[in-house]
């Protein structure tokens, strides 16, 4: 069975508390959560050993349709499916690293104008690609 595809949250941090008249250094609140896989506010896609990194947080989309489950990021055109939760979104990453790999990373000379407008969107949504270093699989 190959990679299934994680997301991550950017975690939030927690409000600095005084101890003994001195304020704390704020603290990752919940950093198990930077490993999940979650759909709200996500910050990095996995997939196929890479690591896309997002200038910005996305929520996902993510409901049943019958009998499929649907992982859907609107603003990119960028929808999946699968017989499980954890197919759909595995479906999902796949998608967007295509999208990355075949449109954002294409010249712009051999895309359409559908293309160009989602290579200008991946382009301001992604700010780095590289390895998945230190995140096991689920």
């Amino acid at each position: 069975m190959g990679e299934v595809a994680r997301v991550i949250r950017k975690p939030s941090l927690s409000p600095a508390e005084p101890q003994g008249g001195r304020k704390r250094r704020r603290l990752l609140k919940n950093p198990a959560t930077v490993a999940a896989n979650v759909t709200k506010e996500v910050i990095v896609l996995f997939h196929g050993g890479r690591a896309f990194h997002l200038r910005h947080p996305i929520d996902i989309d993510v409901r049943r349709e019958g009998d499929v489950w649907v992982h859907e990021y609107a603003p990119l055109g960028i929808s999946a499916y699968g017989g499980t939760e954890t197919d759909s979104l595995r479906a999902f990453t796949e998608e967007f690293s295509s999208c990355w790999h075949w449109i954002a990373q294409e010249r712009d000379s051999k895309l359409g104008a559908d293309a160009l407008r989602l290579k200008r969107k991946l382009l301001e949504l992604v700010s780095e690609v590289g390895p998945a270093r230190g995140y096991v699989p689920c």
